[in-house]
């Protein structure tokens, strides 16, 4: 028998006033593995939990794991910005160099 795995996780709802958003953490079953389908129940129980909490909240999974197609589209490996050089590069792309900016400090890149 499989002991069950918990996870927690910030799920964000909009607000009225600025920052326009609130952060909840959520506690749930986390599904181990690298799979589609694995992440898919990850996802599943992370909705559940909220749905729990929060019964009448519609739920956006911004994720490219995610079921919804708007979802997908709005994930940070599917949304292009343009750079000062006007180049377009992925969003993630960008998110990653400022995580290697932080750990190793300035270096040149090219971003093609």
């Amino acid at each position: 028998m499989d002991s069950e795995k918990y996870g927690k996780r910030p799920v964000f709802t909009v607000s009225n006033s600025p920052p326009f958003f609130v952060e909840k953490q959520i506690d749930f079953v986390f599904h181990c593995g690298l799979s589609l389908a694995q992440n898919q129940k990850t996802i599943k129980s992370l909705h559940e939990a909220y749905s729990l909490r929060e019964p009448h909240q519609r739920i956006l999974e911004i994720s490219s794991k995610s079921e919804n197609e708007l979802g997908v589209n709005l994930s940070a490996f599917n949304l292009m910005i343009e750079t000062k050089e006007q180049k377009n590069i992925l969003l993630k792309v960008s998110f990653r160099q400022v995580k290697c900016l932080k750990k190793v400090g300035l270096f040149l890149t090219c971003l093609a």
